[in-house]
């Protein structure tokens, strides 16, 4: 075997090693981005649920009384905090 034929071995096991590294590297890079993936999806899952909660308060019916709430006024979060007040001290002994 001659000098050229031995690193022409060398170089062949070199690529092989780095084609394996590279594979790896871009392996662990999918699991990164599905993992991120993952936790954007979780946070969408809650916003969502949050969305939906509001927009169920958009019309509330307490004490036979239908009301008319838009959610994102100032005085919607007052009524609520004064409606919930009164729920909870009616229903204190």
């Amino acid at each position: 075997m001659n000098v050229f034929q031995h690193q022409s071995i060398i170089d062949k096991i070199n690529l092989k090693n780095r084609k394996k590294a590279i594979e790896r590297k871009i392996e662990r890079r999918l699991d990164e981005v599905e993992e991120s993936n993952q936790e954007i999806l979780e946070k969408h899952k809650e916003n969502k649920a949050y969305i939906l909660n509001v927009d169920n308060l958009r019309n509330v019916e307490l004490d036979n009384i239908k009301w008319k709430i838009n959610p994102k006024s100032s005085s919607f979060w007052e009524s609520f905090a004064k409606l919930s007040n009164n729920k909870c001290e009616s229903a204190k002994p």
